[in-house]
This record gives structure tokens, sequence and C-alpha cells, in this order.
């Protein structure tokens, strides 16, 4: 999120994420825009990793072997890689304005947290905008790293299970909620396996 968004939070929301560490009376509240001070680098490199979730800071960034890949496929002359920014916890207006220009229906979600992020972009952007369904057809990887202000897009979501994680001590519990959510309420589930071989590809 940038400055600007972090601002418009309602209470609510920096209450939820601050929440243990006021009730466990650990002085100030760590929600977003909380530094986050130094962190060593596996080269043994020592970096600001900035305030939490702001953007241009190195704790928003892609995570490392992502942004390998992105770097590997941006320059590619045909469908080239990207990274468009969603809007806290919802689609924003930049992918949707890209997913639209280019034609594409079906949405592919991966990354973490399942039971934050990735389920609340895609539940947005799935559901009653009476679109018709392509598939597997006119894909495009969204890799959610980083609630709806209205019931859904109407673009047809693909969550992948196992490219999606939450932290450990809950992840079996909200892995299931969710998984179950979306059986419920619209989205396909499939596994990596299952992913290529429905599209015929040797890897995702």
């Amino acid at each position: 999120m940038t400055r600007s968004e972090l601002k418009k939070l309602p209470p609510s929301t920096i209450y939820g994420y601050c929440r243990e560490s006021l009730v466990a009376g650990k002085g100030q509240a760590r929600g977003p825009g909380y530094p986050k001070g130094n962190v060593t680098l596996p080269n043994g490199q020592m970096i600001d990793a900035g305030d939490m979730y702001i953007q241009g800071t190195w704790n928003a960034e892609l995570y490392d072997p992502l942004m390998e890949l992105y770097k590997r496929g941006k320059d590619k002359a045909s469908k080239p890689d990207v990274i468009l920014r969603t809007h806290w916890m919802a689609m924003g207006k930049e992918l949707e304005a890209f997913l639209e220009a280019e034609g594409l229906t079906t949405l592919l979600f991966a990354g973490l947290n399942i039971q934050q992020a990735v389920w609340a972009v895609s539940s947005d952007c799935s559901a009653s905008r009476n679109r018709p369904g392509a598939l597997l057809r006119n894909t495009f990887r969204v890799t959610s790293g980083r609630q709806c202000a209205k019931l859904g897009k109407g673009y047809d979501t693909v969550i992948l299970d196992d490219c999606c994680a939450a932290p450990s001590d809950i992840g079996g519990k909200a892995r299931s909620v969710i998984l179950d959510n979306c059986k419920t309420f619209g989205g396909l589930i499939l596994n990596n396996d299952e992913f290529v071989a429905a599209t015929g590809k040797s890897q995702v």
C-alpha cells in the first residue's frame, strides 16, 4: 500500500493487525506502517526493511525467486511478465484495467496469506458480473502477495491450493475454511500438477 492509502485504513483494520501486540502489552502496535528495522540478507548484507507493507520498501517487494523470474520474463516480445498492484484486499483499478485491455477472463491465485490477501482478492475478482467463462483460456497469473467494495467482478478464478500458504500456527484451519468457502461461493480449486496436466504445459 501507499502511505496515502495507509492513512485511509479504518481503525478496525489497523486494530486487527495490531491486536496481538496490544493485548500482550508489547508496547507500540506493530501493524501496517510499523518500522521493520534492519534485516540481514542471505549474502550477509544488512538493509533497512522499511515500514510494514509500504510500497517501495524492501519488505513489500516480490519474493526474490519470483522477482528473478519476473526479470527474465519482463522483456519478452510476446506476453511479457508484468507486476501490477492490487488495492489492499481488493482487486484495484490497475489490475482490472490491465485485464480488460488484454481480454483476460481467467485468473490463477497463488501466494500468502491464503486466509487474507489471496482469498480477499480472489473473492473480489469472482462472482456476479454475468461474464461468460473461459476457463484455462486467456489466462493471467496473479501472485497475490501483498474486502471487497462489491460482490465480485465476474472473472473465473482458480486457486492453486499447493501454491498458497498461511502462518504455521493457523495454517491447517485457515486453508480448510478458505478452500471450503471457495467451493461454496465460486472459484475452482486445483493443485499445481492438475493445472499443468490441464494446460498440457511442463510447468506453471
